[in-house]
């Protein structure tokens, strides 16, 4: 839960903790949801190494996450 809750935080401080995270196995998933609520683009390359992890349900969150970041990115694009 403490993973989640980074994520609702503002202190920048907690986006590396996030993406530090993301590289530990017991609360991947976790940090996945938290950088994907953050909408944190510097976490897509970590994200796309997540994409081959060997936990399923770690990859489709990373995935996911990716997507869910992307489309809010070009959400805020001029055509």
């Amino acid at each position: 839960m403490i993973v989640l809750a980074l994520g609702k935080l503002k202190d920048p401080r907690a986006n590396s903790a996030l993406i530090d995270l993301l590289l530990d196995d017991d609360v991947a998933a976790h940090a996945i949801s938290a950088v994907r609520r953050k909408k944190m683009r510097q976490a897509i390359p970590h994200l796309l190494a997540l994409a081959t992890h060997s936990n399923p349900f770690v990859r489709r969150s990373a995935l996911g996450a990716i997507k869910a970041i992307e489309r809010k990115a070009g959400a805020g694009l001029v055509h």
